[in-house]
């Protein structure tokens, strides 16, 4: 009697299981549901959010256009789906309890965009683990909108392209006029080491700047822009 049971039981627990998995995938193709507001930017920039929309947020968005108009691969005909979390648990569960992230592109899935908490008057991401980041909000939106630009000229399930390169270009687009602030030697030592330009110990003593990153992502832009019929700008 104890061994039809136990298969009883386990066979409940896998389809419960097999029904959370497509209820999460559903909020995941779906998350608008969750989110109270929803407004439109430059016609293909849709914004949700789970507290109110304060006219801020208009010149938070102005500035992630500006910053987005430097990339060969921006395209107005993309839909760009961005959320805004209201809270550090609907953050975590949009990006799999990955609340170390200011900012998450699903770009393997669905390109939905999900933000950590920010307060949006102040353009500013909400402290999170006892640090506040001084980078802008419109740095995090324009930063996720340009891997989700990269994924739809790569395809969702694209061989990918090294970190330093998917993640730098993604930083040239969104730090824009602040792009100097990189060249302090916590950031340069990362990227110098992912180049292999230098070894461990040359790189401690003596930490190398990102030009050759900078240019590497630019030039990855504009191959990428260049093979897809798109021109440069």
């Amino acid at each position: 009697m104890e061994r039809p049971r136990m298969i009883r039981v386990l066979r409940w627990i896998s389809g419960s299981v097999v029904v959370l998995g497509f209820l999460y995938l559903g909020c995941l193709l779906w998350p608008s549901a969750f989110f109270s507001y929803h407004t439109r930017y430059k016609g293909n920039i849709s914004v949700y959010t789970s507290n109110s929309l304060p006219s801020a947020l208009a010149v938070t968005m102005d500035s992630v256009a500006s910053l987005l108009s430097r990339s060969p691969l921006y395209d107005t005909s993309f839909e760009e789906r961005v959320f805004i979390a209201g809270d550090l648990g609907e953050f975590s569960f949009f990006t799999r309890g990955r609340t170390y992230l200011g900012g998450l592109c699903d770009d393997r899935l669905t390109r939905n965009i999900f933000i950590h908490p920010a307060d949006l008057r102040a353009g500013r991401l909400e402290p999170f683990h006892g640090w506040r980041d001084e980078r802008p909000l419109s740095y995090f939106i324009a930063h996720e909108i340009t891997h989700s630009l990269c994924s739809h000229y790569l395809g969702r399930w694209h061989r990918r392209v090294p970190v330093w390169l998917w993640e730098g270009y993604a930083d040239y687009i969104g730090l824009g006029a602040s792009l100097p602030a990189l060249t302090r030697s916590s950031n340069a030592f990362y990227v110098g080491i992912l180049l292999r330009r230098q070894d461990i110990r040359s790189l401690l003593s003596s930490p190398p700047t990102l030009s050759i990153a900078i240019q590497a992502a630019r030039i990855f832009a504009d191959s990428l822009a260049q093979a897809t019929g798109h021109s440069a700008r």
